[in-house]
């Protein structure tokens, strides 16, 4: 049993592998097309194109399409994968002037097989709390939008303080699947970066003269925390 439990994990490591790979492939041809895009060098993206697909499209067909329907667009700022699905890659492709879909197909020479640009559309919507009606919601989403939409990520609140007044804005949810939008209340698991804020915290008490460097530290902490103590002397602020 364990042999055949064995096999079957180093099966599941082996198809992650290839699923990767896989999508390694696309990338780089992802980033060739938004180069050769962008310096509007049809006969390279031609190129990058396999026989199929060269059977179906000329490479004038292709220059026509080029420049009377995707240059006007503007350059490829990004190009962002979101999915897979039966050989095909989706990027989120960011013109200067609008957002399209990339569907991308690559054949087994490495070449593009399936090459087409769809009106965009999100492969699903993360639920908000920011209506999007004023300059700052829209600045906001927008430098959150690349991290909420990654189907890893479960929840984001972001706070901003503008001029005299707190705004803020949640994302996601508070726990995959359950539906429920985070708030301003929610706790959040910082892990290592608390240091960062403890530290920064710290040293400005000190400057304002409310906490000192040699203070025992448990003049700090609740009565039901115990002495702490090195060598029988107190443990102060900064050891």
């Amino acid at each position: 049993m364990k042999n055949i439990l064995l096999l079957v994990l180093f099966l599941e490591s082996g198809f992650r592998s290839s699923a990767q790979f896989q999508q390694q492939k696309s990338d780089s041809v992802c980033l060739l097309i938004k180069k050769y895009f962008n310096e509007t060098n049809v006969e390279q993206l031609y190129a990058l194109c396999g026989k199929d697909f060269q059977k179906q499209l000329t490479l004038e067909a292709l220059r026509l399409v080029c420049h009377n329907n995707l240059f006007p667009l503007g350059m490829i700022k990004e190009a962002i994968f979101e999915s897979s699905a039966n050989g095909l890659y989706k990027y989120k492709t960011v013109f200067t002037t609008v957002n399209l879909n990339l569907l991308l197909g690559i054949d087994n020479e490495d070449k593009i097989e399936t090459l087409l640009f769809q009106p965009y559309k999100k492969d699903y919507v993360v639920a908000s709390t920011n209506g999007l009606t004023t300059p700052l919601d829209k600045e906001v989403d927008e430098a959150v939008q690349k991290y909420i939409s990654a189907k890893n990520t479960v929840g984001l609140s972001v706070g901003i303080f503008k001029e005299g007044k707190t705004y803020f804005y949640n994302y996601g949810e508070i726990e995959k699947g359950i539906g429920r939008l985070p708030t301003k209340d929610t706790y959040f698991e910082i892990g290592s970066i608390s240091k960062t804020f403890t530290a920064a915290l710290f040293a400005d008490a000190v400057i304002k003269g409310k906490v000192k460097l040699d203070d025992p530290i448990n003049k700090y902490l609740p009565d039901s925390i115990y002495a702490l103590t090195f060598e029988s002397e107190p443990v102060t602020n900064i050891i």
